[in-house]
């Protein structure tokens, strides 16, 4: 018998044990749900000597004849599953599972906002995570799972609840953003009127663009990284972070190269992306240039709301308030941002 953490507890686990480490192998076979633990006595036996697991109740998913509700310590999920395929699960130590990324978009996109799982989306797809504990910042690791993945998990997971909310979710989510503002950035400006954003045709994140031989020479370089680009307008945003622009004569050589190919590169901070009225100026400078869905203008009051929502599902301005990690992740393998 394993104990399969799920929902909460399993996402807990994904953040705080960076791939980086090589932890977190994924279960090569299928996993029959009979063998899911469910007892409180063996999740806590299960979970004593798991560090990366401190939140409480532990979220378990259990087969099919088990009972599901709240038990403590412990909340159980049942799964109209009778088995999870292959590839879907990780093996956190002997005895314990935990749902992978896909499963887990899954079940917290029935568990929170659609902006929020859109959120979550992002982080999964992308190039960065959260920290397990609730503290402001995030650490640099490769993405988990793309959209296409989680796609055809929902096409491979028969009988399970919520697709019809995951797909909704998902068609809001992008892959290959690198940070929290990034994730920010892209979904105020993409998002549909309805749930308050700009409505902008989806940019390419993080798209690479080969330089010119003039272009090459002008940067000291062959190719450069463009944080949200749409290639056929040959515009550009570009998040000015400290986490990734700390040189700024480089920066602006690398953008007068793009300038000298014909690409208009427009620069925004962390004073843009938490505040309505100045987002809605930058915004004002790919309007009519990048296609956007609707014809009526841009509610300032309705986008400034929908940014408050980004921001507190990136946990923003909360501070370090925890241990980031819950296992041992030696100096130099991830790099952190706080």
């Amino acid at each position: 018998m394993s104990v399969l953490l799920s929902h909460n507890s399993a996402l807990e686990v994904l953040r705080a044990v960076p791939p980086q480490t090589g932890m977190l192998k994924a279960l090569e076979e299928p996993f029959d749900m009979k063998a899911a633990a469910s007892g409180v006595r063996c999740v806590r036996d299960a979970l004593s000597s798991c560090g990366a697991l401190r939140q409480r109740p532990a979220h378990v998913l259990v087969g099919p004849s088990c009972t599901r509700g709240a038990r403590g310590e412990v909340r159980a999920h049942q799964t109209r599953c009778a088995s999870i395929p292959d590839g879907f699960l990780r093996r956190v130590q002997d005895g314990l599972l935990c749902c992978g990324p896909e499963l887990v978009f899954l079940q917290m996109a029935n568990e929170t906002s659609l902006v929020g799982a859109a959120v979550l989306g992002f982080e999964l797809c992308g190039g960065y995570a959260h920290f397990s504990q609730l503290a402001s910042g995030f650490y640099d690791r490769p993405p988990l799972t793309s959209r296409e993945k989680i796609g055809d998990a929902l096409g491979k997971l028969a009988g399970v609840r919520g697709k019809r909310r995951t797909a909704e979710a998902l068609d809001l989510v992008l892959d290959g953003s690198r940070s929290p503002m990034e994730t920010v950035l892209t979904c105020a400006l993409t998002f549909p009127g309805g749930l308050g954003g700009c409505g902008f045709e989806v940019p390419i994140m993080n798209h690479e663009v080969i330089l010119d031989g003039r272009a090459s020479a002008l940067a000291g370089l062959s190719r450069c990284c463009l944080d949200l680009a749409w290639p056929k307008q040959m515009r550009a945003f570009e998040y000015d972070g400290a986490a990734w622009h700390t040189d700024a004569r480089a920066d602006r050589r690398r953008r007068e190269a793009l300038a000298s190919m014909g690409w208009t590169v427009n620069v925004i901070d962390l004073a843009d992306v938490s505040n309505g009225s100045s987002l809605m100026g930058v915004i004002s400078l790919i309007e009519g240039v990048v296609p956007r869905a609707g014809d009526g203008p841009i509610d300032a009051a309705t986008l400034q709301a929908l940014l408050g929502r980004l921001l507190k599902a990136t946990r923003f301005g909360l501070g370090l308030n925890a241990a980031l990690f819950g296992v041992p992740v030696g100096r130099g393998v991830v790099d952190v941002h706080v």
